[in-house]
């Protein structure tokens, strides 16, 4: 079996770890699989002596050359099935197996937002060049439905994070080492999150809530790892809402584990989330999660069993939630180690893996013309 899988995005985000993640596990089951990645892209540069690549740069939804290169190259080595894990992606799949027929296409969904009601998505999403659509979770599978993709055309594979890096974390030495970083008393409540400052994820609902706290005289003290177009407006929020004090950005960081190990309190605060796999992250760090029940989070976070949920957008629900588990240790400790067995049972890597090596195997299995 040969699997391309392609990603069009410079940026890292959940869906580019997903692709990580699952290269790596098909090339482990003896798959032969290969990357399209964006050229200078973060996946791209993660990837690169791990798997056969071809760098590839799309400069809109319809680029020609972008397809011919990726024909040239599935023809030359005998891909029997993309697999795109992008919106740019899924177009140019698309329109590659237009010069490719019997090469099969799987499309990722990693996003709960409806596709826009366009004449582009119409074709995308309607024509029968996918083979199969691939939903991360099932609220984005309610939104392929919504769309009026048959649903035997949806499979459900959730996403997962790989559990080895949270294995020997001792929560006990990050904690103090980043209040030690961040200047600030160790008996300090930490907070924090991390993902792309993108308006999506709704940073600025944090910081009310955030704000609420403080004028609540609940101290603790806010993270916020990551970059993106956001980054300017959350300074000037900061700032207005007199939180200096108490928010750090922390900008771009590789050491993920051991942050999420040091905090008290994981935040989700996202108006949309396809899952949301950072609180994934959490659960196996350990960590309490207090989140918002946008898109596919409630499927991880269950109120009062595996976390703290409020709606979307509700600072001041939010910040009751945050309150309260600042405020009891003892639940926050209840809440992480219900989470991180729900994790271990309900989102385990292998099955990402071997869901989705299941679905590329019947996929291709119907294919009975010989291939040249």
């Amino acid at each position: 079996m040969h699997v391309l899988l392609l990603d069009t995005e410079k940026t890292w985000a959940g869906g580019q770890l997903q692709v990580q993640l699952l290269l790596s596990g098909l090339i482990q089951r003896g798959v032969e699989a290969h990357l399209a990645a964006a050229c200078h892209g973060e996946l791209r540069d993660r990837t690169q002596g791990t798997v056969p690549l071809l760098p590839i740069k799309v400069r809109n939804d319809l680029d020609p050359l972008a397809v011919f290169s990726l024909a040239r190259y599935c023809r030359q080595r005998h891909i029997d099935l993309i697999d795109a894990h992008s919106a740019r992606a899924h177009s140019i799949g698309a329109w590659t197996k237009m010069l490719l027929p019997e090469t099969r296409l799987v499309v990722h969904r990693h996003i709960d937002l409806p596709p826009q009601p366009s004449l582009g998505n119409r074709f995308l999403y309607g024509t029968h060049r996918v083979d199969r659509f691939v939903a991360i979770s099932e609220k984005i599978r309610q939104v392929l439905l919504d769309y009026n993709i048959d649903a035997n055309r949806i499979n459900v594979v959730r996403s997962a994070v790989d559990p080895a890096p949270f294995n020997q974390l001792d929560r006990g030495e990050a904690r103090p080492r980043l209040a030690r970083e961040l200047n600030i008393p160790p008996e300090r409540t930490l907070l924090g999150t991390a993902g792309q400052l993108a308006g999506y994820k709704d940073h600025s609902m944090l910081l009310r809530a955030l704000k609420i706290l403080q004028d609540s005289a609940v101290e603790s003290h806010c993270v916020i790892a990551g970059e993106g177009n956001r980054r300017t407006a959350l300074e000037s929020e900061i700032v207005q809402l007199g939180l200096d004090s108490a928010v750090t950005l922390l900008g771009f960081r590789r050491d993920i584990p051991d942050l999420l190990a040091a905090l008290d309190v994981f935040v989700m605060p996202s108006r949309t989330e396809g899952l949301g796999l950072a609180v994934l992250e959490a659960f196996h760090a350990g960590t309490c999660v207090v989140a918002t029940s946008a898109g596919g989070i409630p499927e991880m976070v269950i109120a009062g069993k595996t976390g703290l949920l409020s709606a979307p957008g509700d600072s001041v629900a939010f910040a009751a939630n945050l309150a309260q588990a600042i405020a009891n240790p003892r639940l926050r400790q209840s809440l992480a180690m219900e989470a991180r067995n729900f994790a271990f049972r309900e989102f385990s890597l292998d099955a990402m893996v071997e869901g989705n090596l299941a679905l590329y195997q019947e996929i291709i299995s119907k294919n009975t013309k010989p291939r040249t």
